[in-house]
């Protein structure tokens, strides 16, 4: 037997239920986690290359008649 009570307008649940939602919430957050961790990598790796950019401008600039 479950009992279903209201508060703040969220519905407490039985067991089962509050166990699917964690799972739920649990998949939910991990896949949030992942795209974040992907987003930073990609722009981790744009901040290298400009970097690279910038040095290899700056490097030739030294040089006469280049």
């Amino acid at each position: 037997m479950f009992i279903v009570l209201e508060r703040n307008r969220r519905l407490l649940v039985g067991p089962a239920e509050v166990g699917r939602r964690l799972r739920q919430f649990i998949k939910k957050r991990k896949k949030e986690l992942k795209e974040r961790s992907l987003k930073e990598l990609k722009l981790y790796r744009e901040h290298q290359l400009e970097q690279e950019r910038r040095k290899s401008e700056i490097l030739y600039r030294g040089f006469p008649g280049s």
